[in-house]
């Protein structure tokens, strides 16, 4: 193979570079099958590697590009090539607007149970003043809209609100109007809605009896609740069929075997919520996570009382608490605080500190479970909470805080690239199904699941018996940046390889300068021209295939 280009993406048409020499379609459709390409981006760097790798005895390599910066930025500092020629068919585009990131409180999404989805947009260019866009936001009943506003090199953000009236996988596209580049104007949330969360309550009926009414106040069965309740008192008592989070209301009740096996419910996902008004067992404390973090002391009686001061609000246990008009747990009145310490070196964050700076919430993680430790009453023994009516809201938002870490961890990947999907021991994978409701291939080692997508949307993993995760994917937010390379910046992305830049109006005399066997395009590659605008947004090509040079 004397000469080879790498094409920069897939849905594409090809065209011959001049009329007297034609591209065999099936030669075309050979040469596409075998690059790393999806539907919108190229892998240019992935390309490259593989063609190093092949060992075969190449004399030149021709990448087509507009020289957006975030995607040569890929290949830099890449195995040395070998003489790679880079054709810049681009224009330089003054301004782009994109969603880059689209995200959810509550973490957890419950049938009938309100979601907020907050979505951040940016802007790329000049403009002489902020400018407002439509935002799009497709759900299963209809269409909702929202507004947001663009300015100039900055993150904007709007927020939606809706409640899911169906249990199952949800995926939600969004949309701001189609500007130069459209791909990135595009973008989609996708979740698993379900039907209610499962609580165990590790305490008998007195202490508990203030969560258990916030939790569940309808009668058991009642198609109202979003929660079901379940009483744990031995190890035993723990059902084979998982738990969502567990809530102690009585430390002092848990004796060595239930704190193992609470550890155990931790370490593959099960949230735990802990009440601790005395100081917790050590077994306790290490089933949280949070052994040798925190130091416990005997409980004392503030002559005026306590009250929270500091909350971290934008964790979101907490978040909900910092928009007006939501409650205001800094009016709670404490009788009783215990004197607590936390080790700043340790494993345990601070959520919430008393007026005096003593710490009354915590958050640290038992293997892939969270956990969070309230240093009060569950009941009113100690403060007030329980009577005023923040309690309920905020015994929902903890419980769905830490119910969150039942969901397997995601990093989520663009198209093309490998997404890592972390498992909880119990959980056997039998499909994964693509937006369209393909299977893809995947595979299953050391808990981790991995697969590669090749298109942006919803993705359902599933075992025998359920969906248990539902993830979205979408093109990397870096690659709506449309700043270009110089052709000096761009030679240095390629140091390691005698590299020359040729710009579309030279493309010919380039062509006529190759030797003879390079010259054989019919046979040794073929121009692509993009069709939909992407990673290498080819803004001189028109739709039909021409460009504007041509006209």
């Amino acid at each position: 193979m004397e000469a080879m280009i790498l094409p920069y993406s897939a849905g594409t048409t090809l065209r011959p570079l001049f009329e007297d020499t034609p591209v065999e379609s099936e030669q075309a459709l050979r040469a596409l099958s075998e690059i790393h390409a999806t539907d919108e981006r190229a892998i240019l760097h992935r390309n490259i590697e593989e063609l190093v790798q092949t060992g075969e005895d190449i004399a030149r390599v021709i990448i087509i590009s507009d020289l957006q910066a975030t995607s040569l930025d890929q290949v830099a500092n890449r195995a040395a090539l070998p003489i790679a020629t880079v054709i810049d068919v681009g224009e330089e585009i003054r301004s782009n607007s994109a969603l880059i990131e689209v995200r959810s409180e509550p973490p957890v999404h419950l049938r009938g149970r309100p979601t907020r989805l907050r979505i951040v947009a940016q802007h790329w260019g000049e403009s002489e003043e902020p400018q407002r866009a439509p935002v799009a936001v497709d759900l299963p009943e209809g269409e909702i809209g929202a507004s947001i506003e663009l300015v100039d090199g900055q993150e904007s953000f709007t927020s939606v609100q809706f409640t899911p009236v169906i249990a199952g996988p949800l995926m939600v596209p969004l949309s701001l109007p189609r500007d130069r580049m459209p791909a990135d104007d595009r973008r989609c949330f996708a979740t698993l809605v379900r039907d209610r969360l499962r609580v165990g309550i590790v305490g008998d009926r007195d202490s508990a009896r203030f969560v258990r009414a916030a939790l569940s106040p309808y009668p058991p069965g009642d198609a109202r609740s979003i929660v079901e309740l379940i009483s744990i008192d031995t190890p035993g008592d723990l059902p084979t069929r998982r738990l969502d989070a567990i809530v102690v209301t009585s430390p002092g009740a848990v004796d060595d075997a239930l704190a193992e096996a609470l550890a155990t419910a931790g370490e593959r996902g099960t949230g735990i919520l802990m009440y601790a008004a005395e100081p917790p067992g050590e077994a306790i404390t290490e089933a949280l996570g949070m052994s040798g973090g925190i130091r416990f002391g005997a409980s004392r009686s503030p002559e005026e009382g306590a009250s929270i001061a500091v909350m971290e609000t934008a964790r979101p246990p907490l978040a909900a608490f910092a928009e007006p008009g939501a409650g205001d747990l800094t009016a709670v009145r404490f009788r009783e605080m215990p004197d607590l310490q936390v080790d700043a070196r340790g494993p345990v964050a601070v959520l919430a500190r008393f007026d005096d700076g003593t710490p009354v919430m915590m958050e640290s993680a038992m293997g892939t479970g969270r956990t969070l430790l309230f240093a009060t009453s569950p009941d009113d023994s100690f403060s007030d909470l329980v009577r005023r009516p923040e309690f309920v809201p905020l015994t929902h938002r903890l419980v769905t805080y830490i119910a969150a870490g039942t969901e397997p961890a995601v990093i989520p990947a663009p198209p093309g690239e490998r997404v890592v999907v972390e498992l909880p021991p119990h959980y056997e994978v039998e499909r994964v199904i693509g937006p369209d409701g393909e299977q893809i291939p995947y595979e299953v080692a050391d808990n981790c699941l991995t697969f590669i997508p090749r298109r942006r949307g919803g993705y359902r993993i599933t075992t025998a018996e359920e969906d248990v995760a539902m993830l979205a994917v979408n093109l990397d937010p870096d690659e709506a940046d449309p700043t270009r390379l110089t052709h000096e910046e761009a030679r240095h992305r390629f140091a390691a390889s005698a590299t020359e830049i040729v710009a579309w109006d030279d493309v010919r005399e380039f062509i006529v300068g190759l030797g003879p066997g390079e010259r054989d395009i019919s046979t040794l590659f073929a121009f692509i021209a993009l069709l939909v605008l992407a990673v290498e947004a080819v803004q001189s090509l028109q739709p039909d295939g021409s460009t504007k040079k041509d006209e």
